[in-house]
């Protein structure tokens, strides 16, 4: 069940219900009093009625999301467990021999090495890097890949944000599994992980415009403070991945 705090404001005093992950962000002063009061005017019955969508599976969920990314306008900010989207192709291979579910990795790293080759695109990655990027991939690889994994993905890393590219801008930071955005132009897909280890079940689609423009800045101003620059993300996501993949 979702944590629910009873949070009072520094300036005005007013009390406010909120979920723990906002708490948290309001109390470390990533979100403002201001920003709290604009979501809290959009949770009404019409906003909600008018331009949001359940998607109650798994399956919907990866669905709606690579639809979009096949479609995709220019715009993708998103949070992963790790650096999934980065994988080597063998891997992606794997995994679709394993499930009938849409691959929206595989799909995302289309996406960054465009960017990277010159696309003109706006993409923000969160790495979090947590125990969940782990077991997915023990679950995948046979621990006699496990060596030739971490070289091709340290590779692709190269190839990808190395000089000269045009690099998609990532971060590794863990805020959590309790809101996992995943953010187009045109369309904000938000879900939940109910414990750390579980795989995101179910998702809402959204793309009313007040919301879309909410959810948007609210990512961008939580990635610009996580983010250290480029070269110590760099050597971060490095590694994370050469202490991991063993």
């Amino acid at each position: 069940m979702l944590a629910i705090c009873r949070v009072q404001l520094r300036s005005s005093g007013l009390e406010l219900l909120l979920c723990q992950e906002h708490s948290e962000l309001y109390h470390n002063g990533i979100i403002s009093e201001e920003m709290l009061f604009a979501l809290a005017e959009l949770q009404t019955e019409e906003v909600q009625s008018s331009s949001s969508v359940f998607l109650d599976s798994r399956e919907r969920y990866l669905g709606e999301i690579t639809r979009r990314l096949n479609d995709f306008t220019g715009t993708l900010y998103i949070t992963y467990v790790g650096p999934l989207p980065l994988h080597p192709l063998w891997y992606q291979d794997i995994r679709d021999l394993s499930t009938t579910l849409p691959n929206m990795d595989r799909l995302v790293k289309k996406i960054i090495t465009e960017q990277s080759n010159g696309a003109d695109y706006d993409i923000k990655i969160i790495f979090r890097n947590s125990a969940r990027y782990i077991e997915k991939v023990r679950e995948m690889t046979p621990p006699i890949l496990m060596k030739k994994l971490r070289f091709d993905l340290l590779e692709s890393i190269d190839n990808i944000f190395g000089p000269g590219k045009k690099q998609p801008l990532f971060c590794c930071s863990d805020f959590g599994n309790v809101r996992i955005p995943t953010i187009f132009m045109d369309a904000a897909i938000t879900a939940i992980r109910e414990v750390p280890s579980s795989p995101i079940d179910s998702g809402i689609l959204i793309t009313e415009s007040k919301i879309l423009e909410w959810e948007k800045n609210s990512f961008e101003r939580i990635f610009l403070g996580a983010h250290r620059g480029v070269h110590t993300e760099l050597n971060e996501l490095k590694n994370f991945i050469s202490s991991v993949l063993v």
